[in-house]
């Protein structure tokens, strides 16, 4: 799921439909509370095309990071 959160904030905000996740690191999984939910957060460098997935309780402040890595253009 959190590949499919980078590729698709890759293709809404940089327009690459067709682009291929690399150098993935998985660092937490995502646990929240049911009661409490949860807010995930997808950040991409448009520049870099660097993602960091994110989430915290919804009544939280402190961001437990779970996956980040970069996108490249999938057409060759």
């Amino acid at each position: 799921a959190y590949v499919d959160a980078a590729l698709s904030a890759a293709a809404e905000r940089s327009g690459l439909s067709s682009a291929i996740a690399e150098d993935i690191r998985f660092a937490a999984p995502l646990f929240f509370d049911p009661a409490d939910g949860a807010v995930l957060r997808t950040e991409l460098d448009e520049t870099s095309r660097r993602f960091t997935i994110r989430s915290r309780a919804a009544t939280g402040r402190t961001w437990t990071t779970h996956a980040t890595g970069r996108l490249v253009d999938g057409k060759y």
